[in-house]
């Protein structure tokens, strides 16, 4: 069977059972030739690939200027390609060499065939290639049930960045934005983009976190240790001082009538705490330790974040509690809540006991 007709039924046969993979070299009986006559070879990692000038020319200005003008690669049958990947660049000259089978593409192989693109000037490819990026971060960020993984989201803002794609590294910012700070440093933010796009992902992600502080203080949910240590971080002081203050109001909003300490539970008030302690934010503790020694002992010593606030914030907790206490033994007192009623005669159909 000819070589070329096996190739191309092959690739048609990959390209219809999946269209997101590609074929790779290991499918291959012979190195790829999808037109003949071939009249130039590539050698790629030890590898041969056996191409056609022409229309090598009619895709690419940079392959034009290679086999037109005065370089080295004119004259020559097998031109060696050094620093590409075999696997690589079979998959690229798939996406355009052959108009009859065009690989589509994928999120596995949009960034090498778009650096491939821009490398040899293939502009139709290259925009291809930035469009399905940006189109990908759309639907994720319209909700679409399509999900990007934050080391992909990061190899694409590499991309963006190396390529100026000013309106898709704006959006892909955003998603970034909301991964945790954990899975950044683990998916290495700071090797992968550059100082100025890491500080805009912590920049809108302290104000991702702000916006939904500002929500969930009033619900009395626990998002305020994620703010403070975007805002530890990125060593914004004016956004901490900013919490503090929101988190102090709703303190001493409490602490007006208590014991009601309205939507804060005891753990939001341990939350607090621990946050005062390690951030050392002086105003937020005083004012958290009043809360909880509002509230009942037994249950805030039996919650398991209770072990993690430090001994000296548990001695304050327990002795403004006894402070209270007496406080309020002392009113009762005064307005003889504890005295026996007074004496009322006995009648002889009703009985008093004293």
């Amino acid at each position: 069977m000819d070589i070329e007709c096996e190739t191309s039924k092959l690739l048609c046969s990959r390209m219809e059972n999946n269209a997101c993979e590609l074929p790779s070299s290991a499918d291959m009986k012979e190195p790829l030739k999808p037109f003949p006559p071939t009249d130039v070879i590539f050698e790629v990692e030890g590898k041969d690939i056996h191409l056609n000038k022409q229309t090598l020319m009619e895709r690419s200005p940079v392959f034009k200027t290679m086999f037109e003008s005065d370089f080295i690669e004119k004259g020559k049958e097998t031109i060696p390609l050094p620093g590409k990947k075999y696997e690589e660049f079979v998959n690229f000259l798939y996406t355009f060499y052959n108009p009859e089978l065009v690989a589509p593409i994928t999120e596995k192989n949009v960034l090498v065939v778009g650096s491939l693109a821009d490398e040899y000037q293939i502009m139709d490819l290259k925009d291809k290639c930035e469009s399905f990026i940006l189109d990908h971060c759309k639907q994720v960020s319209e909700n679409r049930g399509i999900r990007i993984d934050v080391e992909t989201l990061l190899d694409y803002a590499t991309y963006a960045e190396n390529h100026n794609m000013t309106s898709a590294l704006s959006l892909i910012i955003k998603l970034c934005s909301k991964h945790s700070t954990e899975s950044l440093k683990k998916a290495n933010l700071e090797a992968k983009v550059s100082a100025d796009t890491h500080r805009q992902i912590l920049d809108v992600r302290c104000s991702l976190m702000e916006r939904q502080v500002a929500t969930s203080v009033e619900k009395g949910e626990q998002t305020i240790s994620d703010l403070m240590e975007f805002a530890w971080e990125t060593q914004d002081y004016d956004k901490m001082k900013k919490c503090e203050g929101r988190l102090v109001a709703i303190c001493e909003k409490a602490n007006k009538d208590p014991p009601d300490i309205g939507a804060l539970t005891r753990v939001t008030i341990l939350d607090y705490i621990i946050a005062a302690e390690r951030f050392n934010l002086t105003r937020l503790l005083s004012s958290a330790i009043e809360v909880a020694s509002s509230c009942n002992s037994t249950p805030l010593i039996n919650e398991d974040k209770y072990k993690d606030i430090s001994k000296s914030t548990q001695y304050e907790i327990c002795k403004e509690r006894v402070s209270l206490l007496e406080q309020v033994c002392t009113i009762e007192s005064k307005y003889n809540l504890f005295k026996p009623p007074e004496y009322r005669p006995r009648y002889k159909k009703r009985k008093w006991f004293y």
